[in-house]
């Protein structure tokens, strides 16, 4: 049996998820483009620090309609049913299903979210936090390849240096 990790979110992290389902409105899952909108729209010093470097809430929206229109977005992708995630395959996850089950909506994560929420809460974790933060998030969106929000922070230029040596 897999050992179960467990780790809060923490306020900002769970509110950038609420806000991320209430932005996928009409979309069939949450995306990590979503998500990331809706951690810029947070008055925190991540939001900042991005905004700093050029990610805004308009540039996350023009780039999703690119995604879209592209036909390449990670809600169009195998697995993006809406669903939610119920699987227990990995550690992290069960932390994950816990947090989706109280968000509001019939429909769930994209497959790149929820990998994206899975290795946030691990790099928490490994790093010795005791809750997984909107940091944690950023972070690991720029391992997070061919997710939307990977493509729109690799097309405003922004790497994940960029991002660590302007937030400290």
């Amino acid at each position: 049996m897999a050992k179960e990790f467990l780790i809060q979110f923490a306020p900002d992290a769970r509110d950038a998820l609420h806000q991320a389902y209430k932005l996928a409105q009409g979309d069939p899952c949450v995306s990590t483009g979503r998500l990331l909108r809706a951690i810029l729209e947070q008055d925190t010093r991540v939001s900042e620090t991005l905004q700093d470097l050029g990610v805004t809430p308009a540039l996350v929206e023009q780039q999703m309609q690119v995604l879209r229109d592209q036909g390449i977005s990670e809600v169009h992708a195998p697995g993006a049913s809406g669903r939610r995630f119920l699987g227990r395959s990995r550690p992290f996850l069960t932390v994950i299903d816990k947090v989706a089950s109280l968000l509001p909506g019939s429909f769930g994560l994209s497959p790149k979210a929820k990998e994206l929420l899975e290795s946030a809460a691990q790099y928490a974790y490994l790093h010795g936090a005791a809750t997984m933060d909107s940091v944690h998030l950023v972070l690991q969106l720029f391992d997070c390849i061919d997710s939307d929000a990977y493509r729109i922070l690799r097309e405003a230029g922004v790497s994940r240096d960029d991002f660590q040596r302007r937030l400290s």
